[in-house]
C-alpha cells in the first residue's frame, strides 16, 4: 500500500523510458524519452520527439470506489485514469510514405504500452523496491484507448503529433503512513 502517487509515476516512466518490467517489456527500440507536459511549447516538444518519440505520465483523476473501506480504515481504494502523452515526430507532409510509416508506428507504440503496462507484476514495484500502490501491479488494459489530440505544425516542413493514451487502475493508499 502506497502513501503517494510519486512511485506510481517512476515506475510507469521506468517500464516506458528504461524498459523495466518481468514480461512484455519494451525493448530499445520500442522505448520512449521522457518529454514535456501537453500544452508545452510545440518546438520544444518537437526538438524532444525527432531523435525518439516522448512520453509524458499524468495520473488525472481519481475517484473512491463504490464499495470502498470507511474513513477509519488503514486502506483506501482509489479507480484512477492514467493518461500517457505521447509526442511522435511526423516530419514533412509531402513525404507520404514517411508520413504512413510514422502513422503505423504511433499505433503500433500504443499496443506496445497496453502490453507492458497491462502485463500484471510490471507496475509492483520501483527498479528501488518502492511499492507504487497500484493493484493488480498493472493498469487495467480492458478499456484502454489512444487518440490522437493535437497535430502542431513546426516550421514549414514537419508536423508533429500528439497521441493520448488512456488507462484506468485501482490504487490503494494508506492515509496513515
Amino acid at each position: 500500500m502506497a502513501t503517494t502517487t510519486v512511485y506510481a509515476y517512476e515506475r510507469i516512466y521506468e517500464v516506458l523510458v528504461d524498459g523495466a518490467g518481468t514480461n512484455r517489456a519494451l525493448i530499445a527500440a520500442n522505448r520512449f524519452v521522457r518529454g514535456y507536459p501537453p500544452g508545452f511549447s510545440p518546438d520544444m516538444r518537437a526538438t524532444r520527439a525527432k531523435a525518439k518519440p516522448a512520453v509524458f505520465v499524468v495520473i488525472g483523476a481519481a475517484a473512491v470506489e463504490p464499495f470502498a473501506s470507511g474513513e477509519i480504515s488503514d486502506a483506501h481504494d482509489y479507480r484512477i485514469t492514467v493518461a500517457i502523452y505521447r509526442d511522435h515526430w511526423l516530419g514533412y507532409e509531402g513525404d507520404y510514405a514517411e508520413v504512413e510509416a510514422q502513422l503505423v508506428s504511433a499505433t503500433n507504440a500504443f499496443f506496445r504500452v497496453r502490453a507492458a503496462l497491462c502485463w500484471p507484476g510490471n507496475l509492483a514495484l520501483t527498479a528501488e523496491s518502492k511499492v507504487t500502490g497500484i493493484a493488480g501491479q498493472a493498469l487495467n488494459g480492458a478499456g484502454a484507448t489512444t487518440k490522437i489530440s493535437r497535430v502542431d505544425s513546426i516550421g514549414t516542413t514537419g508536423r508533429l503529433l500528439q497521441f493520448v493514451d488512456t488507462f484506468s487502475g485501482e490504487f490503494e493508499f494508506s492515509p496513515d503512513a
